[in-house]
C-alpha cells in the first residue's frame, strides 16, 4: 500500500512541478513580449491537460500494467485535488452539472496518459 501511494504522490508532485514551471515560463514570456494576456486562458487549459497526462503517464509507466485504470485513477486524483483547492479558495460550492465536464476531461486525459505510459514502458 505504501508503494502504491508513493508512486501516485510522486506522479502528482512531478506533474504539479511541471505545471508550475510551464506557468512561470508562459507568464514571463507574456510579460516580456507584446503578446496579449488573453492567451493565458487557453494556454492555462493546455498546461492543465499536460499536467494530467504527465502524471498519468508517469504513474502507469512506473507500474507497468493496467495503464487505462491507473490513468483514470490519476485523473480522478487530479480532479479531487483541484476540487478541494477550488472549494478552499473560492468558498463557493459548485453544482453537479458544472462539475461533470471537468471530471470527464480529467478522466479522459488521465486515461490517455495512462495508455501512453504503458506504451512507453516496454
Amino acid at each position: 500500500m505504501k508503494k502504491i501511494m508513493f508512486i501516485e504522490l510522486k506522479a502528482l508532485g512531478q506533474a504539479v512541478i511541471l505545471s508550475l514551471i510551464l506557468c512561470l515560463a508562459v507568464g514571463t514570456i507574456v510579460n516580456l513580449t507584446n503578446l496579449p494576456e488573453t492567451l493565458l486562458t487557453p494556454v492555462g487549459k493546455i498546461i492543465f491537460v499536460l499536467m494530467i497526462v504527465t502524471g498519468s503517464f508517469y504513474s502507469s509507466k512506473a507500474y507497468g500494467n493496467k495503464g487505462l485504470i491507473r490513468g483514470i485513477n490519476m485523473g480522478l486524483l487530479f480532479f479531487i485535488v483541484f476540487l478541494l483547492i477550488n472549494m478552499v479558495l473560492q468558498n463557493v460550492p459548485g453544482n453537479l452539472t458544472s462539475l461533470l465536464w471537468p471530471l470527464c476531461q480529467c478522466l479522459v486525459f488521465g486515461a490517455i496518459g495512462g495508455v501512453l505510459g504503458i506504451t512507453f514502458s516496454k
